[in-house]
């Protein structure tokens, strides 16, 4: 199913993004998107709550779905502007030629001739559930940091200083909500996302018992990064769950 529909309000052109089979359509015209940093694009464009995606995002999107190398000496927004000008060779494909424009330095956003068309709501399913718990300790856990303080090893390494029940009380959060997500979907065609689920959820589990570890970081350094990273792994765990819902 696609996350959101557009609709031109002057052509009335329907665009719609359908993220199980990775394709882009517009009328009688589609088109397959097959690198999976351009998908990952399209996908928070479809998903846009905010009025600007920043070359900062765009660059972050483009590292997490390629190689750690990949353009990694290059700024974030020539970063941004090589895919952007991707996605708009894609959209011409689709006679489609304003739907993202430029917030000169910046970044991007939708064009305002184009509106979501909102479909009926519809009850909330095992993966909002999950979604709905997940987004919730890593807020608790956030807050937790702010509220803690950062101590030093002898050996440079900072650390949040948490209480064992603490810990306890966000493991098990996790774990009953990742199970009974997990019982939900798991059904033939649905491994590789179920895979990519528990490969992010083993790593948010260090995150939400506080093993998250920094090199000489200040407290200010230290709580941005380990919020900045929590955001991050929301982000790739919505992404997984919405192809399979």
């Amino acid at each position: 199913m696609p996350i959101k529909t557009y609709k031109n309000i002057d052509s009335l052109q329907i665009l719609t993004l359908d993220t199980n089979k990775s394709i882009l359509s517009c009328t009688s015209r589609h088109a397959f998107l097959q690198d999976p940093a351009l998908f990952s694009i399209f996908f928070r464009f479809f998903s846009l709550n905010d009025d600007i995606i920043t070359y900062e995002e765009i660059g972050q999107i483009i590292r997490e779905s390629k190689s750690q190398f990949h353009m990694q000496d290059s700024p974030d927004n020539i970063v941004a502007n090589k895919y952007i000008f991707k996605a708009r060779s894609l959209l011409k494909t689709l006679a489609i030629d304003d739907f993202i424009i430029t917030v000169r330095g910046l970044g991007y956003k939708l064009s305002a001739r184009w509106l979501p068309v909102y479909q009926e709501e519809q009850p909330k399913t095992d993966g909002n559930n999950f979604i709905d718990e997940i987004t919730a300790l890593i807020e608790d856990c956030i807050k937790h940091s702010d509220q803690m303080k950062i101590v030093q090893s002898n050996s440079g390494l900072t650390l949040i200083e948490a209480d064992q029940h603490l810990m306890l009380n966000n493991f098990t959060r996790m774990t009953q909500s990742y199970q009974t997500f997990f019982d939900a979907y798991s059904a033939p065609g649905n491994s590789v996302e179920l895979l990519e689920v528990r490969e992010k959820m083993m790593k948010l589990l260090f995150y939400t018992i506080y093993w998250r570890i920094g090199d000489r970081l200040s407290e200010s350094q230290f709580r941005a990064d380990y919020k900045n990273e929590l955001k991050v792994l929301l982000r790739q765990i919505k992404h997984y769950v919405n192809l399979l819902s």
